[in-house]
């Protein structure tokens, strides 16, 4: 079983789609219990359903895709969305999940080939970075976080996570 843990907005169908899985067959946290060992199980990531999530995460594959919190955030505003929950997301991600050592795969990073031949090596697969690096979901594709003047609450979240964030992304953002 394939889990897919994810925060809105940060490439989700993509990289549920590049693992060769069908989004829209794909089981929420709810239907999990009910999974078989070749489903896909995705759905968001939120405080509210850990106790479902997190046992899921730790006896399966896991694959995350990551996107910088500075695009993240960008594209919940636009859709107006409560970035208080994008907040929480991402420290669910960083102190509840990142432990159980899943497999990122950050979709706006110029060395994504390297994370996802680490991902090709477990899975068996051979999955090709034929993405452009800067981004790949709705209007923010040719954004890069450095573009990006974040508010004050997401660089209080990026100073909590920077230890997290400073593996996939090499320059920091000011």
């Amino acid at each position: 079983m394939t889990v897919f843990p994810t925060i809105r907005h940060s490439g989700s169908h993509f990289a549920v789609d590049l693992m060769g899985y069908d989004v829209n067959r794909c089981l929420s946290w709810k239907a999990a219990r009910n999974a078989a060992p070749h489903d896909a199980i995705f759905d968001h990531i939120s405080p509210w359903k850990k106790d479902i999530f997190l046992p899921l995460i730790a006896d399966n594959l896991t694959v995350i895709p990551l996107r910088h919190p500075y695009l993240t955030a960008k594209s919940w505003d636009d859709r107006k969305k409560d970035r208080q929950d994008l907040i929480d997301s991402w420290l669910v991600l960083v102190e509840d999940i990142d432990p159980l050592q899943p497999f990122y795969l950050p979709l706006d990073v110029p060395d994504r080939q390297d994370y996802l031949d680490t991902l090709n090596a477990a899975t068996g697969r051979d999955m090709a970075t034929d993405w452009s690096p800067q981004g790949v979901v709705h209007n923010n594709q040719d954004l890069r976080h450095t573009d990006l003047t974040p508010s004050a609450d997401i660089l209080a979240l990026c100073d909590r996570i920077g230890g997290f964030l400073s593996r996939f992304y090499k320059v920091p953002p000011t």
